[in-house]
């Protein structure tokens, strides 16, 4: 039994073994390796072109298309073409519809002509419209027959043909595509409106 005295009083209790903790030694422990971080260092020339051919490889697999998907694309891009043959002089003319981005081609280029003449911009833009509606003459491509597919080279030879030709192949145009396209895709009847009405429900 121990007995301590203090100010408020004395206090007795029994005196028992107390519980021994042990330290270990800092210095017996094993220091742990802190990680740094690597230094940052440019690279060389030679990981710089490296590194340009891995992104250039990477985006061109990303750009890559599929056969069969370039040929979806080539025949939606067909869809609703209209084809149209005609003859002059035992010569066969073949001309199509233009596509949404052909058609916007040669509003873009007559807007920034600059052409204030209208007998100017009315041959200018009968111009534009053919070198991109002429696919072929005696089942011969345009562009086989001129070697290029450049519209530059399409124009330069339109303007090289007589003017009798121009003026009735676009009066062609004009008639058998211009004419069966506004015919063809047109509202007429109670019907068409309700399958639009319909069909814009839906979208």
């Amino acid at each position: 039994m121990t007995e301590i005295e203090s100010p408020l009083g004395r206090t007795s209790f029994s005196s028992k073994q107390g519980r021994v903790f042990t330290v270990d030694d800092p210095t017996d422990s094993e220091v742990l390796p802190v990680k740094s971080k690597r230094p940052i260092r440019e690279l060389t020339d030679e990981e710089m072109a490296e590194l340009d051919r891995i992104r250039a490889e990477t985006r061109q697999t990303q750009n890559v298309v599929s056969k069969n998907a370039r040929e979806r694309i080539e025949f939606l891009a067909g869809i609703g073409r209209i084809q149209t043959d005609f003859v002059m002089d035992g010569v066969t003319f073949h001309l199509q519809s233009l596509k949404s981005g052909e058609l916007e081609d040669v509003l873009d280029a007559m807007m920034s002509s600059g052409i204030k003449n209208d007998a100017k911009f009315n041959f200018e833009l009968r111009r534009h419209t053919l070198a991109r509606s002429l696919v072929s003459i005696d089942n011969m491509l345009i562009k086989e027959i001129i070697s290029s597919d450049d519209i530059g080279h399409k124009l330069d030879l339109l303007k090289s043909l007589d003017e009798n030709l121009i003026d009735y192949m676009y009066k062609h145009y004009e008639e058998h595509i211009l004419k069966v396209s506004k015919n063809k895709y047109a509202i007429k009847t109670d019907v068409d409106v309700k399958e639009v009405v319909d069909t814009v429900k839906k979208s």
